[in-house]
């Protein structure tokens, strides 16, 4: 009988069977969370980290988180989620950055969201042509304090959602 996976593409679901395969003789390990450490210090099986590491790009395991929540198989989306979070653990903001592609912490948006809350912003800005996003959140911080450029991004965020 058919059962149909719109949201899965064949490569991932093959993936995700040979992972079903394997673990209907060797139960899975459920994750704590939150994660205390990268996934070769989790007490996972080698299978579990050679299948998340085998030549898989990023873009291949947000496919396999996405076709574990949608299959709901929850030991593969903490795999998957568990390899995600060691690409980031112990790295600075703009090195996350860098290993996600992202280029700015601020869309055209938010920015002006940002930039009305505080006029500082604005009136810099207006200077010194535009600003960058790192310069905004280096701003936001000697004026308002340390780590404050992420609760400006929060807030910013948070209003856009509202105006939603």
């Amino acid at each position: 009988q058919q059962c149909p996976l719109p949201n899965v593409n064949g490569r991932t679901l093959k993936w995700v069977i040979d992972y079903l395969k394997h673990h209907a003789k060797h139960p899975a390990i459920l994750l704590d969370k939150p994660l205390r450490d990268n996934i070769y210090n989790l007490g996972l099986p080698q299978f579990d980290i050679n299948f998340i590491e085998r030549g898989r790009t990023q873009q291949d395991i947000y496919d396999i988180i996405a076709a574990a929540m949608y299959m709901d198989i929850p030991s593969l989306v903490d795999l998957g989620c568990a390899k995600i979070a060691s690409l980031i653990k112990g790295k600075n903001p703009k090195e996350i950055r860098e290993t996600f592609g992202l280029h700015g912490d601020f869309g055209p948006k938010e920015r002006q969201a940002v930039k009305t809350k505080y006029p500082f912003l604005a009136k810099a800005e207006s200077e010194s042509l535009t600003l960058t996003d790192e310069e905004i959140r280096q701003r936001l911080d000697e004026q308002l304090g340390h780590n404050s450029a992420a609760a400006a991004s929060a807030e910013a965020s948070a209003a856009m959602q509202q105006a939603k």
